[in-house]
């Protein structure tokens, strides 16, 4: 790997690392933020990879942030597209979480994740996302 492959380059080079292992067999990738993008969603979901990220919510409005309100947790699907030829598709779940106050904040805070082929329930997601690293 050099640091000029692109992010798609290296989901490729480590998932087929992983295939020559043979010993490890993963039932979803669960990927940090920094993988979201067009490109890396559509390559997971043309390899028919199970996978789990969070969204990236920018703006003011609109894009992802048009979701995040009411007071339930909800799935939706979303497409994010540069231009009329780059384009992807997918689910997005959205968590609704009561700080009930915890660092002296009350109100909702919502999780956005983009979800492929989930072995997790919408209940469960955000505590099993937040599980990957064992924290």
């Amino acid at each position: 790997m050099r640091y000029t492959d692109t992010i798609v380059a290296i989901i490729t080079y480590l998932l087929a690392s992983l295939s020559d292992l043979k010993k490890i067999d993963f039932k979803t990738l669960y990927l940090d933020r920094g993988f979201f993008s067009i490109a890396v969603i559509r390559w997971l979901k043309a390899l028919k990879i199970p996978f789990i990220m969070p969204a990236i919510k920018t703006g003011k409005t609109g894009g992802i942030k048009q979701f995040l309100k009411g007071r339930k947790s909800y799935k939706t699907t979303y497409t994010m597209q540069k231009n009329k030829e780059d384009f992807v598709t997918f689910n997005l779940w959205i968590i609704c979480k009561y700080k009930k106050g915890k660092r002296k904040k009350n109100g909702v805070e919502y999780f956005v994740y983009v979800v492929e082929q989930p072995t997790v329930s919408l209940d469960y997601i955000h505590t099993d996302y937040r599980q990957r690293k064992g924290n």
